[in-house]
């Protein structure tokens, strides 16, 4: 632990074999590439990852901001398929795939799939507490 408080000194990033050497870089900003006496792994002591070939720094961090927004936007997408549970003390996210549409959580929240409405209140004062644009809803008390 005392050699890792050295400023210059990385650990190599080699984790397909698992490689626990470490050295100081000396080369700085100007030679950014960190290659181990040990395995040969290479990486970038800049932006402490496996070496960016063919990229500067500034090119792969471009790059992989770009792919990180994307895959934000797709995670988004994606999660938009599994509206969170309407308890909002819980709000997991809730998945179905077939089935009736009276859902219940894990936190045993009961409610509609299609308009999120209680169970409880739908169960003890029939379908007009379904929201009105819901399939099951019906105004008759």
């Amino acid at each position: 632990s005392s050699v890792s408080s050295i400023p210059k000194f990385l650990w190599c990033l080699n984790s397909s074999i698992k490689c626990t050497f470490g050295q100081i870089h000396t080369g700085g900003t100007a030679a950014p590439i960190f290659c181990c006496q040990v395995c040969g792994f290479k990486q970038c002591a800049i932006d402490h990852c496996a070496w960016h070939e063919g990229e500067s720094c500034e090119e792969y961090r471009v790059r992989t901001a770009r792919v990180h927004r994307e895959n934000e936007a797709k995670s988004k997408k994606y999660l938009k398929r599994f509206p969170p549970c309407p308890n909002k003390e819980c709000r997991a996210r809730i998945a179905k795939e077939d089935g009736c549409d009276h859902m219940t959580c894990a936190c045993k929240h009961e409610f509609c799939w299609i308009c999120q409405a209680p169970f409880a209140l739908i169960s003890e004062y029939g379908n007009y507490f379904h929201k009105r644009t819901c399939e099951y809803y019906s105004n008759v008390r």
